[in-house]
């Protein structure tokens, strides 16, 4: 049953946020939503049987709330980081690896590369932390974990096809060696 009472959405993002009030870590608490997020997106409901006809269904009013509260952590972590690398001197003298490709399809070579076990880290938000960490794009200074993680799933054909194309490229400078 679609039990969308505001009361019942209220209930369920009460107890979300219980469960985040104990974790300190921004990238903890953005982990730990994005596993609600998965819960809830995985239910299946009858959209037939509902409690409220003009309300919107609970899972996508769950969904809805868990997008922005993860967007808002988002955001809080950037400036967070911003602000820590101002205020303290860092070991991080490196620079970035800076990729001539979109998120997008960072994300895609990303996921393939683990996928096809060419990164050995068991988990894959790991790849997703270090990306994060020591990469840029021409267009992206900072690349979440978060949305390199959501853009990995959500392939579009052209970022697949231009994925491809560097792939190709890279095979031909291979096989020229």
């Amino acid at each position: 049953m679609n039990f969308n009472a505001s009361v019942f959405v209220n209930y369920s993002i009460d107890i979300i946020l219980e469960s985040l009030s104990v974790i300190a870590d921004v990238q903890e608490k953005m982990k730990k939503l994005s596993e609600y997020l998965k819960y809830y997106n995985q239910l299946q409901i009858r959209s037939n049987i509902i409690l409220i006809k003009e309300a919107i269904n609970t899972k996508e009013q769950m969904c809805n709330w868990i997008e922005e509260e993860l967007l808002y952590l988002e955001k809080q972590h950037l400036v967070y980081s911003f602000v820590n690398k101002k205020d303290t001197v860092s070991d991080e003298t490196f620079d970035k690896l800076k990729f001539s490709v979109s998120v997008y399809v960072l994300a895609i070579l990303g996921r393939a590369s683990h996928d096809s076990k060419l990164l050995l880290n068991e988990v894959g938000k790991d790849v997703w932390n270090n990306i994060e960490k020591y990469c840029s794009t021409i267009k992206a200074e900072h690349v979440s974990s978060n949305s390199l993680d959501k853009k990995s799933h959500a392939v579009e054909r052209s970022h697949q096809q231009r994925a491809v194309v560097i792939l190709q490229e890279m095979i031909k400078w291979v096989q020229s060696y």
